[in-house]
């Protein structure tokens, strides 16, 4: 059993059982149905269960991106702890129409019949701290008319810190959470959480979970097993939920991340300039202005951050009439994918749907060097021969699988259709049932296209001392020349 976790309620601190008590009083249960006795607690996960909670997307931003992005404290407190990774428009309008569209609705009815269950105990469970989200997730289930018995944020910390970000000391580098947390993590929390409700509420025999991450799922389970050991409870359940994103969305991306960037920047450089510790009060972003006048990839040379287009893998790109003609033969292979496999995950449920891509065959995930790529170096014109198509009940996604003309003995991935999220996992799809397009009368199977590298948008560090030109050059010319990218 992982540490983090809390299977009695003797190892809860004091200190942490202050937090979940006081949070424990504040909440629509205690004030309003204490005198109730509910044998069951019924406990939602908000992101990607409940909610189709954003995240940024592999094909618009370079892995790099991505890992600072959602770490903490790098460039801003970290996308799950950060208002603007919600901040999803006007909220007057978003709360007018509930944040339609944003909600798992399968998800949503179970939790109304937990709601509604006089002998059960409802809440939502969350990571998301409490600030900076409260003021925010418990307006989102109010609009939607979901009633909890708690909203369970994580209450770590408990204040705002006085000082939002600081410099270490001859160093460019921010500290966006200086306040400690209580609890060693959202595991940690949620499980002391759990045992000081059956605590405060003995009459609960028995919790069940809902949650969209299978890794969770497996702990989750694991621990009710635990507690129910201890006789504390008589049965638990965790059931998982498919995690889905929202609709596909990369002007709100690059609008958001553009915000975070500039923000640190603008800490940044207030910080090395006037050597000042109290840092500004996070943002939310201008709305319902989206599309911001500046170009989103430019930045004054003074700045320590800029967004710019990156090489991250090294691929075959159509030509613009190869890619025309293979869209429009394969498209209905795409369309038919629910009535051949009868996969539920390709059916329609208000989240992010597959969209059209097909730009390259992929060489490499990497960025090999060009005097080392087999296919011929950067620029080379190359054949491809379409071999055959994907019917996957893994994913909802069209591929084809491909070999390049002249190069023997290896087959590329050509993906079409497919959703955002999932772009890393076509590369690891299992159980493929690849359809021979030999067998296709009348199908193209030759395209043309010429070897180069993708380019997603990424982060270029940059001193906030001027460089001299000399080395602006040298640095320049280390570099494999940013290029515009499309969605």
């Amino acid at each position: 059993m992982p540490l983090s976790m809390i299977t009695r309620y003797e190892d809860i601190t004091a200190v942490e059982l202050g937090v979940l008590q006081r949070q424990y009083e504040k909440s629509f249960f205690y004030q309003s149905k204490s005198t109730q006795k509910p044998s069951r607690l019924a406990i939602f996960d908000f992101d990607s269960t409940l909610f189709f909670s954003p995240l940024l997307s592999p094909t618009i931003w370079h892995p790099n991106l991505i890992r600072v992005a959602t770490a903490e404290s790098v460039y801003g407190p970290g996308w799950w702890r950060d208002i603007r990774s919600l901040d999803l428009g006007p909220f007057e309008e978003l709360k007018k129409n509930a944040w339609e569209g944003y909600w798992n609705e399968d998800i949503v009815q179970q939790a109304r019949d937990c709601i509604n269950d006089a002998d059960t105990m409802t809440v939502v469970l969350t990571g998301r701290r409490y600030h900076p989200f409260h003021s925010l997730v418990p307006a989102m289930l109010e609009a939607k008319g979901l009633h909890f018995d708690l909203v369970g944020l994580r209450p770590d910390p408990e204040r705002v810190s006085d000082h939002q970000w600081e410099v270490k000391s001859g160093q460019h580098h921010l500290t966006y959470n200086l306040t400690s947390s209580v609890f060693k993590s959202t595991m940690h929390f949620k499980t002391s959480f759990i045992l000081n409700i059956i605590h405060n509420i003995p009459s609960i025999q028995s919790v069940t979970m809902w949650d969209d991450r299978i890794h969770h799922v497996r702990k989750f389970r694991e621990y009710l097993d635990i507690v129910k050991s201890t006789a504390v409870i008589y049965s638990g359940d965790v059931i998982y939920v498919p995690g889905i994103r929202p609709k596909y969305n990369p002007g709100w991306e690059e609008n958001v991340i553009r915000h975070i960037i500039n923000t640190h920047n603008k800490a940044l450089v207030e910080h090395v300039q006037d050597g000042s510790r109290n840092g500004k009060i996070q943002q939310r972003l201008a709305w319902p202005t989206t599309v911001e006048k500046e170009d989103p990839l430019g930045s004054s040379s003074e700045m320590p951050l800029k967004l710019t287009p990156l090489p991250a893998a090294t691929v075959v790109k159509l030509s613009s009439e190869s890619k025309e003609k293979l869209c429009e033969a394969y498209k209905c292979y795409f369309t038919q994918g629910p009535k051949a496999n009868g996969n539920s995950k390709w059916k329609g449920c208000g989240g992010e749907q597959p969209q059209l891509f097909a730009d390259y065959v992929y060489l490499s995930q990497r960025v090999i060097p060009s005097d080392d790529i087999a296919a011929g170096s950067v620029g080379a014109q190359v054949g491809v021969t379409v071999k055959a198509y994907s019917n996957s009940a893994q994913l909802s996604c069209l591929v084809l699988k491909v070999k390049i003309d002249g190069l023997a003995g290896n087959d590329y991935l050509l993906p079409v259709y497919y959703k955002p999220s999932e772009f890393y996992e076509i590369f690891k799809m299992k159980y493929v049932n690849w359809i021979p397009v030999k067998s296709e009368k009348g199908l193209p199977i030759h395209f043309k296209g010429k070897i180069d590298y993708e380019y997603k948008l990424g982060v270029v560090e940059k001193t906030t001392v001027k460089r001299s030109h000399s080395a602006d050059n040298e640095y320049q010319q280390q570099q494999i020349e940013p290029k515009r990218i499309r969605h």
